[in-house]
């Protein structure tokens, strides 16, 4: 546990001005300024209709919209950025000779990707809620200041919206550490999001495939569950594909 924090670490104090960081930040901030110029400009159709509570209405517009790609395709960026760091400095031949056990390099490098995650959201959710509070005051028809924020149901959403991607992260990132190659690692994550998007209307058994929870987690079935079988089934498949990366790190080699 000791070599993990250390790990854990190292991987913190390298990854502070890393581009993975940076795009989340970035590209979080982007996304909350398209969704607040999407909701100034639009029409009533973006409006909170009969007994609906205003800010829910307005927490699932932003979580819809980026539910839809924006999630997985960040998810799937970071998790190869994240390896790519080694890869592109030829790295991993040193790392892999060091004292420090390859479960530990392992597992750290995969709790920064989600730490990574975790801490672009929750800017996220800072951000989204300062643009609730302008837009509440600008467009007063939105009703935001008529009520105040369902706490509970943001908390529900940005759960529920951490652990739909941890199965396909935990995949991801097995990808990235195998493959070398940064275009063949996101070029797997792009291919198996497009093929989840196009069969998750009309598979019956495509709650196997991990990459569609991000889709589906926001249905109503699903959204009004804690817990759910997206969720659930998402936890599996991390701790199963994690299992499986750590096993297969064990014997990876690289060539001197």
């Amino acid at each position: 546990m000791e070599k993990f924090k250390l790990s854990l670490e190292a991987e913190i104090l390298k990854a502070k001005n890393s581009l993975a960081l940076w795009l989340s930040f970035l590209g979080t901030t982007g996304i909350i300024i398209a969704f607040f110029f999407i909701l100034l400009l639009g029409t009533e159709s973006f409006l909170p209709s009969g007994q609906e509570q205003p800010w829910r209405h307005f927490f699932k517009i932003y979580y819809e919209g980026t539910a839809f790609m924006l999630l997985p395709l960040f998810a799937i960026i970071t998790a190869t950025l994240v390896c790519y760091i080694e890869h592109s400095n030829n790295t991993w031949k040193h790392l892999l000779i060091s004292t420090v056990p390859r479960y530990s390099l392992y597992l750290s490098k995969l709790s920064l990707t989600f730490l990574i995650i975790i801490t672009a959201h929750l800017y996220f959710i800072i951000l989204m809620l300062i643009s609730g509070g302008i837009l509440g005051f600008i467009r007063p028809e939105l009703q935001l200041f008529d009520a105040p924020p369902d706490f509970i149901f943001l908390f529900k959403l940005a759960i529920k919206t951490l652990l739909s991607v941890s199965g396909m992260l935990a995949i991801q990132f097995w990808v990235s550490m195998r493959f070398k190659n940064f275009i063949v690692a996101l070029g797997v994550g792009v291919i198996g999001f497009v093929l989840s998007s196009l069969l998750i209307d009309s598979w019956y058994y495509v709650i196997f495939i991990p990459y569609t929870y991000p889709l589906l987690y926001l249905r109503e079935a699903f959204l009004e569950i804690w817990l759910s079988r997206v969720e659930i089934f998402s936890i599996a498949f991390f701790l199963l594909y994690t299992l499986l990366g750590l096993f297969d790190f064990q014997k990876m080699t690289i060539k001197m």
